[in-house]
């Protein structure tokens, strides 16, 4: 076993033995040690977690490359208390673009079905809640869904919420 893997197993523990899961870099940095065995390197440079980096990936901007340079970046951070010749990639090397979802809206009439089938649900105490619930937590981008909703009325013809 050479020096890179056992740091990268003493840092691996030494993290989990403060709390982090360390999952994402349980799974890329043995690829990353792996690659530096076989280019010959002893350290970490800016230059091999670059390399390692754009090896798997096309062109094309995605959120892989970013994770793989930060799990590299606390890797070199911790060898760089052991070697002082580890080069700790900064911050922004990578471009990374995030992909949002784009927010589901609830229609009045998705709104009018979950109200009526929360009146379904026994016993009448917590379909009250489940109503109250569904009534009052709809974020502010669902606006017309809350204005809706608030007019709605229970199984006794009384308002739900205001």
């Amino acid at each position: 076993m050479n020096g890179l893997r056992e740091h990268l197993e003493d840092y691996l523990r030494l993290r989990r033995s403060l709390g982090h899961q360390m999952a994402e870099a349980a799974w890329l940095l043995p690829d990353f040690v792996s690659f530096l065995d076989e280019r010959g390197q002893t350290t970490v440079t800016i230059q091999a977690a670059l390399a390692w980096v754009r090896l798997r990936e096309d062109e094309v901007v995605t959120t892989v490359s970013p994770r793989r340079i930060t799990a590299v970046r606390g890797f070199a951070h911790y060898l760089s208390g052991i070697d002082s010749d580890t080069e700790i990639p900064p911050m922004g090397l990578v471009p990374h673009r995030q992909r949002w979802r784009p927010p589901f809206l609830y229609s009045d009439a998705d709104i009018t079905a979950l109200l009526t089938a929360s009146d379904a649900i026994q016993p009448p105490f917590r379909a009250a809640t489940y109503r109250t619930c569904s009534v009052c937590w709809p974020p502010p981008a669902c606006a017309s869904a809350r204005r809706s909703a608030s007019t709605a009325t229970t199984s006794t013809g009384r308002k739900a919420c205001y």
